[in-house]
This record gives C-alpha cells, structure tokens and sequence, in this order.
C-alpha cells in the first residue's frame, strides 16, 4: 500500500467511516510496529502535525462518549 492511500485509510479510520476488513487493515499495520523502535518516515510536519491533531481529537470524542454512558 503506498503512502497516500494509507494516509486516506487512517483518516477514515479516525472518523469511522471503516469496514471491518478496513479497520483490520490498520489495526495490523499498527500491530505490525509492536516491537520495533520505527517512526513513520516521509512525512512532512504538516502532516505528521494532521495526523497527531485528528487522534487527538478522536481520544477527547471517546472520553466524552464514555462520560455520558
């Protein structure tokens, strides 16, 4: 898979918006960096900067959520 399309998987990821087989996808790549000491490369600072504000903003969601069950 190359960069960009799992830059526009993730983001569907962090808004929901993923299939099963989809979320399988990313949740084995996540899995993939358990062990390893790796950073993702090739990423300006402007997107690393997206991608860590997006996640950010999924937890404070989830939080939320989990306060009003």
């Amino acid at each position: 898979m190359d960069q960009h399309s799992l830059l526009l998987l993730l983001n569907e990821y962090l808004n929901g918006n993923c299939s099963e087989d989809e979320s399988s996808i990313v949740k084995s790549w996540y899995q993939s960096f358990k062990d390893q000491n790796t950073e993702v490369v090739d990423l300006d600072e402007y997107e690393l900067q997206a991608i860590g504000e997006r996640i950010f903003q999924q937890i404070l969601i989830r939080l939320k959520e989990k306060r009003e069950i």
